[in-house]
């Protein structure tokens, strides 16, 4: 990080300064996405609805337990005829009821509870990627600016030191004071794209403030390198990925085996529901005035629908009918899925392959700007091949800051789309050369 840079952000930030903390806090990616889940409103409603369905998970096996409950109270009987009380009784006792069968709706209830958990947690994750890699993005953007915020001065500074040559030259008779006026107008050209930069810089700083939920005012300054990563496996490898951990694929196979157990629930309707119910203590006794002995008394009950106006039957086709669907919904998911890694494969391929050869430009740039400063000190060259050489160095430089920050935007696409980080390595201190030999046998 140039000092030039760390001025600019100390003086932008001077205002920030007079706030609670008056040090720059120095921010890792690492450190930025651990403060963005840990803050993050969106994500926490997310886990809000995991623990709302997981609790409802937990009442959803409760029909498969017992339930008692305790009554007590006093039942009187009237004789319509001689408008007298016919019969009078206190009862105190302790009622159990169980459900023995119910068609299997006590089982499809559960499982489709247990689905509905997993769907939430796939969701839940699949927020939590997104953010990280949202936040990938826009550290990696910082990091960017900031970069050429560096490159940019460095090239200010470079422009001046060849004004100072053109003057000199031009002081010995060998060339003209016009190469000096033209270094004084690129040196304005370069303050102001400077000091766009400057402000794309703090704009972007401000995005990424609010993306992690930190307080506009709080001095942060991005601390690493952007990398240069490589994609490793092959596309083979990230389709079979998808298929396995994409969340939309995940969710529509859920939403498939939710709809085959509400069938099953539909047809719990059509089949006998059987309770066991047990009472024990001072029951009520119709046949006598009271009695306080205490009594048991046990019984199995079965019912059965027998005709609810044809509902059980439109349920049961509407559940069959959204089944068909969910299975529709699944294969277009694949589908979709399947060409959309190939797409963002083929990118980062593509990527990959103009940033090794920006590697190789570079240094091919910079061997050309050295031997046109040579032929300028001898006069054999004039300031706007000067000029030139410089902007081509510079050019390459910037186009291979940008092409890695294009393969972060696009590798974080992919990994939202399969649901998962996808293997790549550093490749910033590996020649591409290198690289090609290790490949031969």
């Amino acid at each position: 990080m140039s000092i030039n840079f760390l001025c600019f952000l100390l003086l932008t930030l001077a205002d920030a300064a007079l706030s609670e903390e008056t040090l720059p806090n120095k921010l890792t990616i690492e450190q930025a996405k651990e403060i963005a889940i840990s803050k993050n409103a969106n994500l926490a409603s997310r886990k809000s609805d995991l623990d709302i369905a997981i609790a409802r998970k937990g009442r959803a096996s409760s029909g498969m337990y017992p339930t008692i409950e305790g009554r007590l109270g006093s039942e009187t009987s009237l004789n319509t005829q001689s408008n007298e009380n016919d019969n009078s009784a206190k009862f105190a006792y302790l009622q159990a009821t169980m459900n023995i069968y119910r068609g299997g709706l006590d089982i499809a209830k559960k499982n489709l509870s247990n689905l509905e958990t997993k769907k939430l947690q796939i969701v839940y994750e699949s927020e939590k990627l997104i953010l990280e890699n949202a936040v990938e993005v826009a550290f990696a953007n910082l990091l960017f600016t900031r970069d050429l915020i560096d490159i940019k001065t460095r090239f200010i500074k470079i422009n001046e030191d060849q004004k100072a040559l053109a003057r000199q030259i031009a002081s010995r008779g060998s060339g003209s004071q016009s190469d000096v006026v033209e270094f004084d107008l690129r040196a304005i050209e370069l303050s102001s794209e400077l000091s766009q930069i400057q402000q794309d810089y703090l704009a972007t700083l401000i995005q990424l403030k609010l993306l992690i939920g930190e307080n506009i005012a709080k001095n942060i300054i991005p601390t690493g390198d952007l990398p240069h990563l490589h994609l490793h496996g092959s596309l083979k490898d990230y389709i079979n990925t998808g298929l396995k951990d994409t969340p939309s694929l995940t969710v529509s196979s859920l939403d498939l085996e939710m709809a085959q157990h509400q069938i099953a629930s539909a047809q719990s309707r059509w089949l006998p529901k059987v309770d066991f119910e047990g009472k024990f203590g001072i029951l009520p006794n119709e046949t006598t005035k009271s009695s306080a002995q205490m009594n048991s008394s046990f019984a199995v009950v079965a019912s059965w629908e027998i005709f609810a106006g044809f509902d059980s039957t439109y349920e049961l086709q509407e559940r069959r009918a959204e089944k068909e669907r969910a299975d529709f919904v699944l294969q277009g998911n694949i589908s979709q899925m399947m060409a959309d890694v190939e797409t963002r494969y083929n990118e980062l391929v593509a990527i990959q392959a103009r940033s090794d050869l920006e590697k190789n430009n570079i240094l091919v740039a910079k061997n050309y700007y050295d031997l046109i400063y040579a032929d300028f000190k001898r006069g054999y060259k004039n300031s706007g091949d000067y000029s030139a050489a410089a902007e081509k160095l510079y050019n390459s430089e910037v186009r291979r800051k940008r092409l890695d920050l294009e393969f972060l935007e696009k590798k974080a696409a992919l990994e939202n789309r399969i649901g998962r980080k996808v293997a790549s390595i550093s490749m910033k201190d590996i020649p591409l050369i290198d690289e090609q030999k290790a490949k031969r046998p």
